[in-house]
């Protein structure tokens, strides 16, 4: 029963964090001028923020969760020859579920990119209207600025909150061309009669709604491609059936997810859609992972000699996401902007966090 209370205490925890940093800045309308100390300092604090998210995923990783996973395969196949096989069962399968998860999110980039491409505006017709951009549109406050189209995947691949940086710049850009356009219709229609007037601001109604529904639309598609990997960080949450690692591992997925979740709101209130789109944004973004981890609790019920074997693959699997997020995730983008001593550091901090807190409270065992 203190299993089921701390697996459902984590739920709705993640929920209601993720969705209250997705929803809070994006309704308030955060944002800092540019070059501001404002700004610099909130970067700064993001920066150091990341750093620690990503020490305690490492910490909790391999001083927590791999040894629970070799731990596992150690005592349910003690009695055959398998785990003594050279390549190693356990360790094989969470790199293999690295592997899979760092493919998985690079096929979702690469059908979000195609999709952009056919559903949003061609290149030649935003490139008479590239200005719109320095001149009008706020960059992102805590993102990363990721302008050029083409180098999109490339840069999604290891920086997955600039995704959204472009997403929304793109966003903001398609509206400005179509306002830009329709007042430029309702110049060249000013002598004419009434009855053309209303025409073209209906028109203009038309393609503002065309364009929101396309913005909505990608918005949906990023959001999924987002969760691509999360429902897995959920997965292996829900498979955990002891509680002080349950702790230890969720401690370190709803640090991450409640800086994505706020990269998310900032980026969200550039928008200009309805609150009611923002709500269901923020909601999908925060439902992922308690979704995942609600699947490994439904496994988990199932109580069976093969159905234990199963867990534990799903748990080594799942283990290979933690490692994704590390190292495809944080560091690379912290390393690709300032990192050094200080970033360093943090990382340094969040790591030793775990073991730290685990002797501090006598619940430290090695498996």
């Amino acid at each position: 029963m203190e299993l089921a209370a701390a697996h459902i205490v984590t739920v709705l925890s993640m929920f209601v964090s993720c969705f209250l940093t997705c929803l809070v800045p994006s309704v308030i309308h955060i944002h800092a001028e540019a070059n501001s100390w404002k700004k610099r300092l909130l970067s700064r604090l993001k920066s150091y923020s990341n750093c620690v998210s990503g020490g305690v995923f490492a910490g909790a990783f391999f001083t927590q969760y791999y040894p629970h996973v070799v731990h596992e395969f150690e005592e349910i196949f003690a009695d055959t020859s398998i785990w003594r096989h050279p390549m190693q069962l356990g360790p094989s399968l969470v790199f293999l579920g690295f592997l899979l998860t760092a493919l998985l999110e690079r096929i979702v980039d690469v059908i979000m990119h195609r999709f952009k491409k056919r559903g949003g505006m061609t290149t030649a017709r935003r490139a008479p209207d590239q200005e719109l951009v320095s001149t009008n549109s706020r960059g992102p406050l805590l993102l990363d600025d990721v302008s050029d189209e083409e180098g999109t995947v490339e840069a999604d691949a290891v920086q997955p909150e600039a995704r959204f940086s472009a997403l929304a710049k793109e966003e903001d850009l398609d509206f400005k061309v179509i306002h830009s356009s329709t007042t430029s219709s309702n110049s060249s229609h000013n002598h004419n009669h009434n009855h053309s007037h209303g025409h073209h601001h209906h028109h203009h109604h038309h393609e503002a709604v065309l364009d929101d529904y396309q913005g909505i639309t990608r918005f949906v598609v990023f959001v999924t491609s987002l969760g691509a990997h999360s429902i897995f960080e959920g997965l292996a949450l829900g498979l955990i059936k002891d509680v002080d690692l349950l702790i230890t591992m969720f401690t370190g997925v709803i640090a991450h997810e409640i800086l994505m979740g706020l990269a998310i709101g900032i980026s969200l209130a550039r928008q200009k859609m309805e609150l009611r789109s923002k709500i269901l944004f923020c909601f999908i973004f925060s439902v992922i992972i308690p979704l995942g981890q609600g699947i490994g609790l439904l496994v988990q019920q199932a109580d069976h000699s093969s159905v234990n074997v199963l867990i534990v693959v799903l748990q080594a699997l799942a283990a290979g996401t933690f490692l994704h997020v590390m190292f495809l995730e944080i560091l690379p983008q912290e390393m690709h902007n300032h990192f050094g001593i200080v970033e360093a550091f943090w990382v340094a901090v969040g790591y030793y966090l775990i073991p730290l807190s685990s002797l501090a409270t006598g619940d430290y065992n090695a498996h």
